[in-house]
């Protein structure tokens, strides 16, 4: 089963987003398209009964980056 965690948009490029899971470093920062069968709305977790997870070991919880050659270099979104 896969972990649902609460996670904020660190930037966006074209179709790309840059994901960045809350209380997670930045090591653990990920790029999806936008459409990404992964990525959820706010509340779709509590609508569906799917908890959401807030590891703050990532270690722990056997979570690795999905690719380490990312480039990270992308604009970052205003507040």
């Amino acid at each position: 089963e896969k972990l649902l965690c609460p996670a904020t948009v660190k930037a966006v490029k074209g179709r790309l987003v840059l994901i960045s899971f809350d209380g997670w470093t930045d090591e653990y920062d990920q790029l999806y398209d936008f459409r990404s069968d992964e990525l959820f709305p706010c509340g779709w977790g509590e609508m569906v009964g799917h908890a959401l997870q807030a590891p703050s070991k990532p270690a722990e919880a056997g979570i690795r980056p999905k690719n380490d050659n990312d480039d990270h270099e992308m604009e970052e979104t205003e507040d």
